[in-house]
């Protein structure tokens, strides 16, 4: 475990965000990595690239259904279901959401959901221990070929996590997700497509260009 409730919480909270995530995630993203779009939060002071046909989703509301209609094809349902899932992980510390072009009926997303680091373990310690809460989680959901590491790349030293999940109606899904404890913060990234190859390879994009 984290250390403390809130910890725990937070990553519960964090698998719950990656279930929703993977079930509006549909669509190969690879091609795109050629050339990126930069993704910048002030608030944290963090930036990162992904492939140059995804967009950032504001969440504050503005011009979010515009933005969602033309992502999603003017796909009631999709963007009725996308829309939700903002405003709810938005109130769970969503503070980044982007999303690559509609393929089928759902689309390729990323989110990075922050949280206060008080009462959770520093170092290896917090990885190792995000490690066996990430593992316990992603086996609740019924996540298939759980793999979990401990790394170090320019987001810092961070648990890791890949998994597929069958999700009814879309299909396989692959994703690969980072814990990272970050000055006085936690920092979970999550990436999701339906292809192997495709998180693989955007979240390599991803991870190369992380700037805190």
């Amino acid at each position: 475990m984290l250390g403390d409730h809130r910890c725990y919480r937070l990553l519960q909270g964090v698998a719950s965000a990656v279930f929703a995530a993977v079930l509006i995630v549909l669509g190969a993203t690879g091609a795109g990595a050629l050339s990126a779009t930069v993704i910048r939060d002030s608030q944290y002071g963090f930036s990162f690239s992904v492939p140059s046909n995804w967009k950032q989703v504001p969440l504050d509301g503005s011009d979010v259904t515009a933005l969602l209609n033309a992502a999603t094809h003017d796909d009631p349902s999709l963007t009725n279901a996308l829309n939700s899932e903002v405003i709810s992980e938005s109130s769970k510390g969503m503070k980044v959401f982007a999303i690559g072009p509609i393929e089928g009926t759902a689309t390729p997303s990323v989110n990075v959901i922050i949280s206060s680091a008080a009462g959770s373990p520093s170092g290896r310690a917090f990885s190792s221990a995000a490690v066996a809460e990430a593992k316990m989680e992603f086996t609740q959901l019924g996540a298939h070929h759980i793999e979990t590491s401990i790394v170090n790349n320019r987001l810092g030293d961070a648990a890791k996590v890949t998994y597929q999940l069958s999700v009814k109606t879309l299909g396989q899904q692959y994703g690969v997700q980072y814990y990272v404890r970050h000055k006085s913060y936690l920092a979970i990234v999550t990436l999701a497509t339906p292809s192997l190859a495709s998180s693989q390879s955007d979240a390599r994009l991803l991870v190369n260009s992380w700037q805190w």
